[in-house]
């Protein structure tokens, strides 16, 4: 409503500090984008380093956690300011998310997806013609299985206990956010208190499992085969002249990867599937691209990364689908950047 009423660039104030806010796609990619001193557009002339660049600034921090239940830890790369450790970790960890890396997942992820449409059919009959299916419920432990696999190599005993978890801090956030979680709430209401309590707990148990995770790789010598997350997370926590790992900020890592990669997964295939419900003719159309597509490529769960990723790069409807669900419904609707000295900005 502000973007329509006073334009994609505005100004407001957040108590005594003065807030810009940019909504315009170009002025937001260059904010994002330019590393080296800004060169295009309306950022010509100026240098990157009048941003003191936060991949979570304290507000949207605050945003993220519930009391003082730190989800994120405060040495993870989304939390930690920009800097040389920063840079490190960013340059270390970058390699797991390239396309090449994540294609090699895609038989994991077919196995998944094969599961999750077993599960959706089960409940249709258990349930009965005409009944709700609250697929925000039956989605979500499998996202958790696909970051827990892809991410993380987990064992299927690491799995289940992840999915507890996971399922736990999930329900723990949305009691939380339901019965508010400013300081005054969570002094006021004895259950929001026990409630976060709980959320610590299971942030705790977490962060003890992935500790194990750690130990138990790091002692076995099958730290660094796996090219996962969780290896180049190590490597980003390790220091060079010793050897010695930072544990608690590899957790703070481990943690945010694990919590905001799960999350972020199951808002964005949730708000597909809302999208195709209130659109039918989008969703025949999306289906029947499916159907052609995986019969004449002939994918089953035999299939290699190479034959899923050739069948992927066929579904072009399937990419517009996902990309205009994550316009309007973006699972991350905020960064935040700092000034450290006037800055030229759209003219201003």
């Amino acid at each position: 409503e502000l973007t329509q009423r006073y334009g994609t660039v505005f100004h407001y104030w957040l108590a005594s500090k003065p807030v810009i806010v940019i909504s315009d796609p170009p002025l937001v990619k260059d904010f994002i984008t330019e590393t080296g001193g800004f060169k295009r557009g309306s950022l010509e002339g100026n240098d990157a380093s009048l941003l003191h660049a936060l991949r979570l600034n304290k507000t949207v921090i605050s945003m993220a956690n519930i009391g003082k239940v730190n989800f994120c830890g405060t040495e993870s790369i989304l939390t930690s300011e920009t800097g040389p450790k920063w840079k490190k970790k960013r340059k270390l960890m970058g390699p797991a998310f390239t396309l090449n890396r994540l294609s090699t997942y895609l038989p994991r992820f077919y196995n998944i997806a094969e599961r999750l449409v077993a599960e959706v059919e089960k409940q249709l009959t258990s349930n009965g013609t005409g009944q709700v299916v609250n697929m925000s419920d039956v989605v979500a432990p499998f996202t958790i299985d696909a970051i827990s696999l892809a991410g993380f190599n987990a064992s299927p005993d690491e799995i289940r206990v992840l999915r507890g978890m996971g399922a736990g801090v999930r329900d723990i956030m949305t009691e939380a956010r339901t019965n508010g979680n400013d300081r005054i709430s969570v002094m006021r209401n004895a259950k929001l208190r026990e409630t976060l309590h709980r959320a610590e707990m299971r942030v705790q148990e977490i962060r003890d499992t992935g500790r194990e995770m750690i130990l138990k790789r790091t002692g076995n010598g099958t730290y660094g085969s796996f090219h996962d997350v969780l290896d180049y997370i190590v490597a980003a926590n390790t220091a060079e002249e010793t050897g010695t790992i930072e544990m608690e900020e590899t957790l703070d890592d481990f943690v945010t990867m694990y919590v905001a990669g799960n999350a972020t997964t199951h808002t964005a295939l949730g708000f597909v599937l809302c999208e195709l419900v209130r659109n039918p003719d989008v969703m025949e159309t999306l289906v029947a691209e499916v159907d052609n597509v995986w019969s004449e490529a002939c994918i089953s769960s035999s299939s290699s990364a190479s034959e899923i990723g050739e069948a992927l790069k066929n579904m072009p409807y399937l990419d517009l689908v996902i990309k205009e669900t994550m316009r309007i419904h973006p699972p991350v609707q905020i960064t935040g950047r700092i000034t450290t000295a006037p800055l030229q900005l759209n003219g201003y």
